[in-house]
C-alpha cells in the first residue's frame, strides 16, 4: 500500500507542525526516495544539491539525518527523514562538488553552515519522528479513505440520478461506459446484455466490436465465479493477436436477484485497474443492473403499444404513423414508395373448418413469411382482420410482391388441402406512387387493386402505378 493512498494535504499539516516544533525540515519520500511532502526550510547545502539532482540521496550527500521507515498496512510505504542533525566529517565535499559540477568553495562554505545537533536533542527529536511515522500513516490513510468513500457516495448518487432519469436503454449504457472510461482511465468499455432471445453488445468505440469472443469467454469466466475479474495479459490468456489497447480486461457480471442480465467489460493497456476500482465498480454494477431491467421493461412496453400482439407486425396505429412519416420525404420517380395491401382468400371458409386459433396461427405464419421476404427494405403493419401493408422505398416492389404470393402459395399451412385448389393463397394489391399522397389515399388505391385481384381470380397481383395526379395505370 503506497502513500497515494493516504491524506497527503492532512499529512503536510501534522508535518509542518512538527518541524516547526523541533526547528528542523522534515520530509516525507516514497520507496524511491521521491519526495512526498517537505516541511520547513531546506538548508542551502541541500539546496544546491536538489539544484543539480531532481531529488536529494540522503545517505549520500554528507548530511546525517534522522530517518525512520514508514510502515502502511505491513507494507513499506517510504520513509520520513528529518535533519540535518549534522554533517559527516569523513565525507570528500570536494569530490562530490566535482561530481554534481557544483564550485567546490560554494558548497565547502555551505556545508559549514551545517550545525552539529547535541545527543540529547537527537534522542528527543528520534522519539518525535517515531511518535510521527507510527501515528500519521494510518491517521491520514483513514481519513483519506473516508473521504473517498464520501466521494464514491457522492458518484454512486450522480450515477444513480443520470441511469434513472432515462429509460431509454442505448441512452443509459452510452452515459455507463463514457463514465467508467473517464473515471478509470480506461482504454474503452462494452456491455453484453442477455435477454430470452440471446444477448446484444454495446460498444462505446468500433474498435470493442473485435472483442465480443473473447468477451464471451471472460464474461463466463466471470459470472462461474460470481465477481469481477481483472485480466492482465489477454494475448496470453486466450491466444489472441488483439491491440495493444486491449491487452487488459476489467470484467463485471450484472445480477438481478441472482441472475445474471449481463456484463461490463473495460480495457486498458496494462493492468491499472486497482483493487478500490473493482470494489467501487461492483457497487455501481448493482445500480446498472436495476437500471437495465427498468429500460428492458420500458422497451417491452412500448413495443407492445406500437405491435400487434398475435402477428408481431406493427398495430394499424403505428404503421401509420410510419407511413404518414414516410410520405413526408420527396417521393419522385427516382424515389417512388410502394404500399402493398394483401388479404388471405376465402379466410373465412379457413376459419370455420379448422376454427379461429388455428386461424390465428395461419397469419402468424403469414406474418413471418411477408417479413423474411422484406428484411430491411420495408416495415409491415396489420391493417384489417387478415389484412397485411407492407411499405417498400424500391422499385422491384412488383418482383417482391411476386415473391410473397408464391411462398405463401408454396407453404405447408395447416388444413390448407380445405381450401380452393388445396392452397392457402392470397390476393395483393400493389400501388407505386412517385408524386406526394395522403396515407389514406395510398391505402384507397392499394384497396381497391385488392378488390381486382379477387374478382379477377384471386391468387394474383393487381399493379397501379401513380405518375400524376390525373395519371394512372393498372396492370
Amino acid at each position: 500500500m503506497g502513500l497515494e493512498k493516504i491524506d497527503i494535504e492532512l499529512w503536510k499539516e501534522i508535518q509542518d507542525k512538527f518541524s516547526r516544533q523541533i526547528g528542523l525540515p522534515i520530509l516525507t519520500v516514497d520507496s524511491n526516495g521521491k519526495e512526498i511532502a517537505v516541511s520547513g526550510e531546506l538548508p542551502f547545502y541541500s539546496q544546491l544539491i536538489k539544484s543539480k539532482r531532481n531529488e536529494l540521496y540522503y545517505s549520500q550527500n554528507g548530511l546525517l539525518n534522522i530517518k525512520r521507515q514508514l510502515i502502511l498496512h505491513g507494507e513499506s510505504a517510504g520513509s520520513i527523514v528529518c535533519g540535518p542533525i549534522g554533517f559527516d566529517e569523513g565525507f570528500d565535499i570536494e569530490s562530490f562538488a566535482e561530481e554534481l559540477g557544483i564550485d567546490k568553495e560554494e558548497l565547502v562554505d555551505a556545508s559549514k553552515e551545517i550545525k552539529q545537533i547535541e545527543n540529547d536533542k537527537i534522542e528527543h527529536y528520534k522519539k518525535f519522528i517515531s511518535l510521527l511515522a507510527d501515528i500519521l500513516p494510518n491517521l491520514a490513510y483513514q481519513t483519506k479513505k473516508k473521504d473517498k468513500e464520501i466521494m464514491e457516495l457522492k458518484t454512486l448518487y450522480n450515477v444513480i440520478q443520470k441511469v434513472n432519469s432515462s429509460l431509454e436503454i442505448e441512452d443509459i449504457l452510452n452515459y455507463i461506459m463514457k463514465f467508467l472510461v473517464t473515471s478509470l482511465n480506461a482504454t474503452d468499455c462494452s456491455v453484453f446484455v442477455y435477454d430470452e432471445e440471446g444477448e446484444k453488445k454495446y460498444t462505446l468505440k468500433k474498435d470493442a466490436e473485435k472483442m465480443a469472443e473473447i468477451e464471451k469467454e471472460a464474461a463466463k469466466k466471470a459470472l462461474e465465479g460470481k465477481k469481477p475479474i481483472v485480466i492482465k495479459d489477454v494475448r496470453a490468456m486466450f491466444k489472441a493477436d488483439v491491440e495493444y489497447n486491449y491487452n487488459s480486461m476489467f470484467v463485471v457480471p450484472l445480477k438481478l436477484r441472482n441472475k445474471p442480465i449481463g456484463t461490463i467489460s473495460l480495457y486498458d493497456k496494462s493492468a491499472n485497474f486497482k483493487e478500490e476500482d473493482v470494489n467501487f465498480i461492483s457497487v455501481i454494477a448493482d445500480q446498472i443492473a436495476i437500471a437495465i431491467a427498468n429500460a428492458k421493461r420500458y422497451g417491452e412496453f412500448k413495443e407492445l403499444a406500437v405491435v400487434d400482439r398475435l402477428t408481431g407486425a406493427f398495430n394499424r396505429r403505428h404503421f401509420m404513423e410510419l407511413l404518414e412519416t414516410a410520405l413526408k420525404e420527396k417521393i419522385s420517380l427516382e424515389n417512388p414508395i410502394s404500399l402493398i395491401l394483401l388479404d388471405v382468400d376465402s379466410f373465412g371458409k379457413y376459419n370455420n373448418t379448422h376454427g379461429h386459433p388455428r386461424g390465428d396461427e395461419l397469419l402468424r405464419e403469414l406474418s413471418v413469411i411477408i417479413k423474411e421476404v422484406l428484411g430491411e427494405i420495408g416495415s409491415i403493419g396489420r391493417y384489417g382482420g387478415e389484412e397485411f401493408i407492407p411499405k417498400l422505398n424500391t422499385h422491384e416492389s412488383l418482383e417482391i410482391a411476386e415473391k410473397i404470393r408464391n411462398l405463401v402459395e408454396d407453404h405447408g399451412f395447416y388444413g390448407r388441402e380445405t381450401q380452393p385448389n388445396g392452397k392457402v393463397t392470397i390476393s395483393i394489391g400493389l400501388v407505386c406512387c412517385r408524386i406526394n399522397l395522403s396515407a389514406k389515399e395510398l391505402i384507397r388505391e392499394a384497396d381497391e387493386a385488392v378488390y381486382r385481384a379477387k374478382n379477377t381470380g384471386r391468387n394474383k397481383v393487381a399493379q397501379k402505378i401513380i405518375l400524376a395526379n390525373n395519371l394512372k395505370a393498372e396492370i
